[in-house]
């Protein structure tokens, strides 16, 4: 996505499913999402992902997405709300991209515990382990919010696999 033209890419993969029934309607978090269009492509071609929040810390990155959704009549919902989605009984028929202002590493418990099914992360971690007091908020915030049984990380790094499983084996909880 950062070394080609956005619509050049083929369709993204889908991440692994946790193993729930294949009608469940999963519910996605997008970390670090900067100005990627990853959430617009996972809702376009994968039914089963009823909501994407994606989050980053950086302001501007997130007003980009909605003056995007703006131009392109897309909804997505408020910027700086930091109330949960909405429980998955009263979402049966939406699929809502919802892009937040948030620092996964320094704001503990601004998204919902155990709600969600995949948690996306595109190089966050490689950037928080930059800086030692940012990684284990991140890695403590996604073990958070994943759903404890069957919940799925997506993390593509440049680290050695053999360095990043001990992180969140070690992860608090």
């Amino acid at each position: 996505e950062n070394l080609a033209p956005h619509g050049s890419l083929a369709p993204p993969s889908p991440p692994p499913s946790p193993p729930t029934s294949p009608q469940t309607p999963l519910h996605v978090l997008h970390v670090g999402c900067g100005t990627s269009r990853l959430a617009e492509d996972m809702l376009h071609h994968y039914p089963r992902y009823q909501t994407i929040t994606s989050v980053d810390s950086n302001e501007e990155d997130i007003c980009f997405h909605h003056s995007l959704a703006a131009k392109t009549q897309t909804p997505v919902n408020d910027t700086h709300t930091h109330e949960s989605p909405s429980p998955p009984h009263e979402q049966e028929r939406t699929r809502t991209s919802d892009y937040r202002v948030v620092d996964l590493s320094i704001t503990p418990g601004t998204l919902p515990p155990h709600f969600y099914d995949v948690v996306v992360d595109k190089g966050t971690l490689d950037c928080a382990l930059c800086c030692d007091e940012f990684a284990p908020g991140l890695i403590c915030e996604v073990h958070r919010t994943l759903k404890p049984q069957g919940g799925v990380l997506v993390l593509v790094t440049f680290h050695s696999v053999e360095y990043i499983v001990p992180l969140l084996r070690d992860c608090p909880g």
